[in-house]
């Protein structure tokens, strides 16, 4: 499953989501990180109640025939419904968590940096001249990720901020590599067309004389 989200990233399309994705989150970020993280849990509340509905009625709907089983349908969808309704009605409580977020927020542009630099790595075997762009864009993006894991400005709203300027950052210079990508994918046809080579005339064939009859 991995190795197929992986391919998919790498992809045109990948790419552009990502992109997409990035810039949403840091205009959200930057615009109400408050309102922005509620979202999520709330998202994440009710996706979780989905989950403990889904495996309780499969839970259900199995017979039980040994001690044995290790589907514990009924013991995960309770774990997902406590999960779930933690989310949905402790939200503000879970408001003084939001320095930790942070964190998770920054292992996440960490992770996203760490599979850019394998791309640009994948790139630069393939002798795809946009490497080079792709080498910047996930330098930004390692930089950009330590500054919001190690926090050196000391303020939460300054590491929200920063936050949000890294991921529209990221998504600008994703944006420019796609089109790099494209570009470098266009002039690779261009070099690739074959010339039709006009056909060499057949040779003519002698046929010897026959010799007089003497």
């Amino acid at each position: 499953m991995m190795a197929k989200i992986q391919m998919f990233l790498k992809t045109r399309w990948g790419i552009l989501l990502t992109a997409v994705c990035e810039l949403a989150v840091g205009i959200l970020l930057l615009v109400d990180h408050v309102g922005f993280t509620d979202i999520i849990f709330a998202a994440a509340g009710v996706g979780l109640l989905v989950v403990a509905i889904i495996w309780g009625v499969t839970y259900f709907r199995n017979e039980v025939t040994s001690l044995k089983s290790e589907k514990h349908y009924l013991a995960w969808a309770l774990s997902a419904l406590a999960g779930g309704l933690v989310l949905l009605l402790g939200r503000g409580s879970i408001a003084g968590f939001f320095p930790a977020l942070t964190m998770v927020y920054g292992v996440f542009l960490l992770e996203h940096s760490f599979y850019s630099v394998q791309m640009t790595v994948d790139m630069y075997r393939l002798k795809m001249k946009s490497w080079v762009m792709s080498a910047v864009v996930s330098g930004i993006m390692l930089v950009l990720s330590l500054l919001v894991l190690m926090n050196p400005f000391g303020s939460g709203d300054a590491i929200w901020t920063m936050a949000g300027i890294s991921y529209i950052a990221t998504a600008v210079m994703n944006l420019l590599l796609l089109y790099m990508r494209a570009k470098d994918k266009q002039n690779e046809n261009v070099a690739t067309v074959k010339v039709p080579v006009n056909a060499s005339e057949p040779t003519k064939t002698e046929t010897p004389e026959p010799e007089a009859v003497k």
